[in-house]
C-alpha cells in the first residue's frame, strides 16, 4: 500500500548552520522536536528559548512545566501527531518570561522513520492571544447589547408603573389638608417613587435609551444617598469613612448619570478590598486649579471645581494597569464587563470634567472626580401654582391605569378629557368631530398605531392638532427632529408629575395658537 505521508527524517548531515539561518528567518517559534522523549532538537530565534536549549523537553521551555502536556482542554500537539500521522492544527497556551498565559495556534508536521512511525514533528506557532481577545470582546458586546435592550424594555414597564404610583399619589396628597395624618405617609411614597424614578433612568443610561439631562445641582445630597446605600451593602470588613464640605456650589450635571459614576467608581474600590478588607474614604469639597498647577492637572482649565475624593486601602495598581483602566472591556477581575471606569470616564469628559487617579500597588487607589463649579447657577423655583385650562384633551395609551389617572389629573385642572386605550378608535373620534379636540397626548409606543404614526394620520388627513408625546423610554430628542411638522409640540418622559404635565400643556397650547 502506498502512502503520501512524509517519510523523510530531517537528516543529521544537512548543513546545520544553513538550516538555522531559514529557521531564524521566520518570524513565528518554529521547532523541531523528537517525538520520543519531547526533547527539542533545533530551534528559531522569535522561539525564545535559551542559548542551551537543544536536549530540553518542549514542555518545559514553553510551558516550564515538568511534564508533558495532558487534558482535553489543551491537548499535546506531539501526541496527535504520533496518533494521525498527520499534519494537525490546535489551539494551545504557553507561557511567555513572565509567567503570564499566551495563546499560540500550533502547526505541528510529522516526519515519519523507514518504518512509517513519526520520529520527529516540525512545529509552529502563531500568537492569536490578541484574536482571541477580540472575539471575547465581541461576544461581550453582543452580551450587553443584549442585556441592553432588556434592560430598556423593563425600564419601560417600570416607568409605566411609576407613572400611576407618583401620579396616584401626587393626586391624593392634592386633595388633602396639610395637616392631615396621611400628608407626611404621601410624601415618603412620592420620596420613594422618585428613587426609584433615578434608578430606572439609570437602567435607561445604561441601555442607551436615556436622555442625558444636564441641569444645576448639588452633588452633596447624590454623595450622601450613595453613602447611605454603600453601607447598607458593604461587607463588615470594609470601614466607611465620609466628609462632605457644605460649602460646595452647584455643577452642571445629569444626577443619576453622576450617581452611577460614583457607584462604579466606589464599586471598584471595594472589590480592590474584597479579599482583605481596608477602608474607603468619600469626600466632597471645593478645589482651586491655579495657572501653575495645569501641567500636573492636564485636560482641566484654572478655575474652581467640585472634587469628589474616593480612596481605597486596597490592592493598588501597577502603571500598565492604570494606563488602561479608562478602555472599554478592561479588567483585571476575569469577570464582569469591563465598562464600569470607562463609563464612569465618559459621562465626567461630557460634562467638562475629568477624573484623576493615584495608585500605588500594596497600598491602594485615589480616584478624583473633577466637575467645574457654577458660580452663578440660577434658582428653579418650584411653588407657583400650577397652570390650568378649559380645553379640550384626548389621551391615547394601552395602559387602561394611566389614561385614568391622566383624566383625573387634568380634570382637577379644568380640562375636559377623553381618554383611549385603541389608537385606531382615537383616531376616528378625531377624524370624525377635529374641531371638538385641542391637543392629543399620546403614548409613543402602543399596539397598532404608534405615537408618531397616529399625529401622521391625523395631519394626513388635514387636522391641525397640535400633539404630546409621552414615553418611558426616554426617547432622544434627535429621533425626534422632523416631527414638529405631525405637530408634536414635546416629548414627556414616564413617570410624569401633574406639576410637569400641566405645564407642558399649557406651553403645548400656546405654541398652536
Amino acid at each position: 500500500m502506498t502512502t503520501d505521508k512524509p517519510k523523510n527524517k530531517v537528516s543529521e548531515k544537512a548543513p546545520q548552520g544553513f538550516v538555522q539561518k531559514m529557521l531564524d528567518a521566520v518570524s513565528h517559534p518554529f521547532y523541531l522536536v523528537d517525538a520520543n522523549n519531547y526533547q527539542v532538537l533545533l530551534a528559531n530565534e522569535a522561539s525564545g528559548f535559551p542559548s542551551d536549549y537543544k536536549g530540553t523537553p518542549c514542555y518545559k521551555l514553553t510551558h516550564n512545566s515538568d511534564h508533558p502536556c495532558s487534558g482535553s482542554d489543551h491537548p499535546c500537539s506531539i501526541e496527535e501527531c504520533k496518533r494521525t500521522k498527520g499534519p494537525v492544527v490546535m489551539e494551545h497556551v504557553h507561557t511567555d518570561a513572565k509567567g503570564g498565559e499566551i495563546i499560540v495556534e500550533i502547526h505541528a508536521y510529522p516526519l515519519l522513520d523507514e518504518q512509517g512511525e513519526v520520529s520527529q514533528i516540525i512545529e509552529y506557532c502563531l500568537d492569536i492571544s490578541d484574536k482571541r481577545g477580540l472575539e471575547r470582546q465581541l461576544r461581550q458586546a453582543q452580551k450587553m447589547e443584549s442585556i441592553a435592550t432588556m434592560a430598556g424594555g423593563i425600564a419601560h414597564d417600570f416607568n409605566n408603573i411609576l407613572t400611576v404610583v407618583l401620579g396616584f399619589s401626587d393626586l391624593a396628597k392634592s386633595v388633602l389638608p396639610q395637616d392631615h395624618e396621611a400628608v407626611p405617609y404621601l410624601e415618603e411614597v412620592l420620596k420613594a417613587s422618585r428613587r426609584a424614578r433615578d434608578l430606572v433612568a439609570q437602567i435607561l443610561a445604561f441601555s442607551r435609551q436615556g436622555e442625558t439631562c444636564p441641569q444645576a445641582i448639588f452633588l452633596a445630597p447624590i454623595v450622601k444617598e450613595s453613602i447611605k446605600l454603600l453601607r447598607a451593602t458593604l461587607p463588615a470588613n470594609i470601614k466607611l469613612e465620609d466628609i462632605i464640605s457644605p460649602d460646595c456650589g452647584k455643577v452642571l450635571a445629569d444626577p443619576s448619570q453622576f450617581h452611577q459614576v460614583l457607584m462604579n467608581i466606589c464599586t471598584n474600590a471595594f472589590q480592590a478590598m474584597e479579599d482583605n478588607g481596608g477602608i474607603l474614604s468619600i469626600s466632597l469639597q471645593v478645589v482651586e486649579i491655579k495657572p501653575v498647577e495645569l501641567e500636573r492637572m492636564n485636560a482641566l482649565s484654572p478655575g474652581t471645581y467640585v472634587c469628589v475624593e474616593v480612596t481605597d486601602t486596597g490592592t493598588g495598581m501597577n502603571p500598565l494597569t492604570m494606563e488602561r483602566i479608562f478602555e472599554p472591556y478592561f479588567t483585571t477581575k476575569g469577570q464582569g464587563s469591563g465598562l464600569g471606569l470607562s463609563v464612569a470616564y465618559g459621562i465626567i469628559k461630557h460634562f467638562g470634567g475629568d477624573i484623576k487617579v493615584k495608585s500605588e500597588q500594596g497600598l491602594g487607589s485615589i480616584f478624583r472626580i473633577y466637575l467645574p463649579e457654577m458660580l452663578d447657577a440660577p434658582e428653579i423655583m418650584g411653588n407657583e401654582l400650577l397652570p390650568k385650562g378649559n380645553e379640550h384633551l384626548i389621551i391615547v395609551d394601552d395602559e387602561v391605569t394611566i389614561i385614568n389617572l391622566a383624566q383625573r389629573m387634568l380634570e382637577k385642572l379644568g380640562y375636559k378629557v377623553t381618554g383611549f386605550t385603541d389608537s385606531q378608535l382615537a383616531l376616528e373620534a378625531v377624524l370624525a368631530r377635529p374641531a371638538e379636540f385641542d391637543l392629543l397626548l399620546s403614548d409613543y409606543m402602543m399596539p397598532g398605531l404608534s405615537g408618531l404614526a397616529l399625529a401622521r394620520q391625523i395631519t394626513e388627513a388635514g387636522v391641525r392638532l397640535p400633539v404630546l408625546i409621552f414615553s418611558g423610554y426616554n426617547l432622544p430628542r434627535e429621533s425626534m427632529k422632523g416631527t414638529e411638522k405631525l405637530g408634536v409640540r414635546d416629548i414627556l418622559k414616564k413617570p410624569f408629575d401633574l406639576r410637569v404635565l400641566s405645564a407642558a400643556i399649557r406651553n403645548a397650547l400656546s405654541t398652536a395658537e
